[in-house]
Protein backbone atom coordinates (compact mmCIF):
# COMPACT_ATOMS: atom_id res chain seq x y z
CA UNK A 1 0.00 0.00 0.00
CA UNK A 2 1.56 3.54 -1.01
CA UNK A 3 1.24 6.16 1.57
CA UNK A 4 -1.35 8.26 -0.51
CA UNK A 5 -3.98 5.11 -0.10
CA UNK A 6 -3.12 5.12 3.62
CA UNK A 7 -3.88 8.62 4.42
CA UNK A 8 -6.97 8.29 2.33
CA UNK A 9 -8.34 5.76 4.64
CA UNK A 10 -7.37 7.66 7.97
CA UNK A 11 -9.23 10.75 6.29
CA UNK A 12 -12.32 8.59 5.19
CA UNK A 13 -12.61 7.08 9.23
CA UNK A 14 -11.99 10.88 10.47
CA UNK A 15 -14.96 11.83 8.14
CA UNK A 16 -17.25 9.34 9.27
CA UNK A 17 -16.02 9.68 12.75
CA UNK A 18 -16.81 13.16 11.89
CA UNK A 19 -20.25 12.91 10.65
CA UNK A 20 -21.57 10.42 13.85
CA UNK A 21 -20.38 13.14 16.37
CA UNK A 22 -22.50 15.79 14.15
CA UNK A 23 -25.42 13.19 14.25
CA UNK A 24 -25.23 12.47 18.05
CA UNK A 25 -24.90 16.48 18.83
CA UNK A 26 -28.37 16.86 16.66
CA UNK A 27 -30.23 14.39 18.04
CA UNK A 28 -28.83 16.30 21.52
CA UNK A 29 -30.29 19.07 20.27
CA UNK A 30 -33.08 18.07 19.31
CA UNK A 31 -34.36 16.37 22.63
CA UNK A 32 -33.28 19.29 24.36
CA UNK A 33 -35.50 21.90 22.78
CA UNK A 34 -38.19 19.47 22.86
CA UNK A 35 -37.40 19.33 27.09
CA UNK A 36 -38.14 22.99 26.55
CA UNK A 37 -40.49 22.99 24.55
CA UNK A 38 -42.76 20.96 27.38
CA UNK A 39 -41.15 23.02 30.03
CA UNK A 40 -42.55 26.83 28.19
CA UNK A 41 -45.73 25.12 27.80
CA UNK A 42 -45.87 24.16 31.52
CA UNK A 43 -45.03 27.95 32.20
CA UNK A 44 -47.52 29.27 30.52
CA UNK A 45 -50.58 27.01 31.34
CA UNK A 46 -49.77 28.32 34.80
CA UNK A 47 -49.37 31.74 34.22
CA UNK A 48 -53.07 32.26 32.87
CA UNK A 49 -54.01 30.01 35.82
Amino acid sequence: MSLVEIMLIILSFITAYSIMQIVEIKKKLVRLVQENAVIWQFIKEHEYK
